[in-house]
């Protein structure tokens, strides 16, 4: 198509016409003015009645009528009066475009216009783009859904922000979701808000290699030295260490294999590895919210542990694919007993001073169900048993237990009681049950 100036008007000059003397019909060939609308479908004519056929030096008539199939290489011109000038025959013409659509025409136009997006005249895709991004809503893709990008990029490398499987309805977020957790116990780290300390470890803690500290924390292989403040009005507690290492282990039992992400709010970078004990291996990383630790590959089942090294640690997650998703917090009590299934205090178990006067029997179940069969250790037992409406003991050692992750049996060492009285565990007694990693 080839446009020039006529009067201020765009001329139409594309192809060739064909004209006998006294006729009305005008033959174009290769004209193109009968086309399709890509994006409507419908037809349209770049020449209208109203409009004036020319072949320079030789004639000018009006057009009457246009009619044409739409991509056919001919199409023709009815023109108001007959052509007295001689035949013409594949000559270069001009039509001075002077025509209006129509009323009907327009109204038609727009109503077309208007159903776009009905089940008549349904979308293919949705395009909005400005200077900073684009955005895609693409019905026909593998995964029908909402597309972005930044602008000026190709369809192809478009983020899948929300897709939607045709067979199920299912509707899934392949980049993630920022703001609010997708589910609940997202987070497989025990304890990430550091709010627990039954150990109450206070001001600067050090830890020999493998010992714990925080429920949930406990040092790698060279040992841990960190102090510890609130952070996050008062709800979580920052961990600071200085030396050696912090290994927060996960159960084996909490671990589906796969991709996980790692990511906290503090300056430590970290690792993750697979095994048990507290020597651990790989180079440690950034595992910032901004910049997250993404690990492939883990095997199922198998305890794995995330390893920091110095810096500050808040609030910390681990979770299960390629995105990091919101802080997940859990409600105190939840936490609080998971801790319990590593590590706890064991109170209300009874019995009495069956066997002599400085042997207490008791049994008992614990408050949760531990990891493994535990160990159980004395930490303070000053006035730790009762013997019942009569006095207090201290317990002096542990002689024997017999117990499962359930509960169990222990027969203890203490001060003199009377033998055959009833008795048990204080609330001041501290004798805990640990299975920790």
């Amino acid at each position: 198509m080839t446009a020039a100036p006529y009067r201020g008007v765009p001329v139409w000059t594309q192809g060739t016409a064909t004209i006998a003397n006294g006729q009305r019909i005008v033959t174009l060939t290769n004209s193109g003015i009968i086309a399709t609308d890509a994006a409507s479908g419908l037809d349209y004519s770049a020449v209208r009645d109203g409009d004036f056929f020319v072949v320079d030096g030789i004639g000018y008539c009006l057009i009457t009528e246009v009619a044409g199939v739409s991509g056919a290489s001919t199409a023709t011109l009815t023109l108001a009066v007959n052509w007295t000038a001689p035949t013409q025959t594949a000559v270069a013409y001009r039509v001075s475009r002077m025509s209006m659509t129509s009323t009907g025409e327009a109204r038609a136009l727009m109503q077309q216009l208007l159903a776009r997006g009905d089940k008549d005249s349904p979308f293919i895709k949705f395009y909005t783009d400005d200077s900073t991004g684009r955005l895609v809503v693409d019905p026909h893709a593998g995964a029908p859904g909402l597309y972005v990008g930044q602008t000026g990029v190709s369809d192809a490398a478009l983020l899948a922000a929300l897709t939607a499987d045709r067979a199920t309805g299912a509707v899934s977020f392949p980049s993630g979701v920022t703001g609010w957790a997708l589910t609940g116990f997202r987070n497989r780290l025990c304890n990430a808000s550091f709010a627990i300390n039954q150990r109450e470890v206070v001001g600067a803690v050090s830890l020999a290699a493998g010992a714990y500290g925080h429920d949930g924390l406990k040092a790698g292989a060279s040992g841990s030295t960190y102090t510890y403040g609130s952070s996050g009005l008062g709800l979580d507690t920052l961990i600071n260490p200085s030396a050696g290492s912090l290994i927060m282990p996960i159960e084996a039992s909490m671990i589906e294999g796969g991709s996980y992400v790692l990511s906290h709010e503090g300056t430590a970078q970290a690792r993750i590895w697979q095994g048990t004990g507290y020597v651990g291996s790989g180079a440690y990383a950034t595992a910032s919210r901004s910049a997250p630790l993404i690990v492939t590959g883990l095997a199922p089942n198998t305890q794995t542990n995330v390893e920091f090294a110095n810096g500050t640690i808040l609030r910390p997650q681990f979770e299960p694919g390629g995105f990091v998703q919101a802080y997940e917090r859990r409600h105190p009590g939840v936490e609080f007993m998971l801790c319990e299934r590593y590590y706890q205090r064991i109170t209300g178990w009874g019995g009495g001073w069956q066997f002599g006067p400085n042997d207490l029997a008791v049994i008992g179940r614990f408050r949760t169900k531990m990891a493994a069969w535990p160990t159980i250790i004395l930490v303070n037992g000053t006035q730790g048993a009762e013997q019942y409406s009569w006095s207090f003991q201290n317990i002096l050692s542990i002689i024997t237990t017999t117990v499962d992750a359930d509960g169990g049996s222990m027969l203890l060492s203490t001060s003199t009681a009377n033998q055959g009285t009833l008795g048990g565990l204080t609330r001041v007694a501290q004798i805990y049950a640990k299975a920790e990693l």
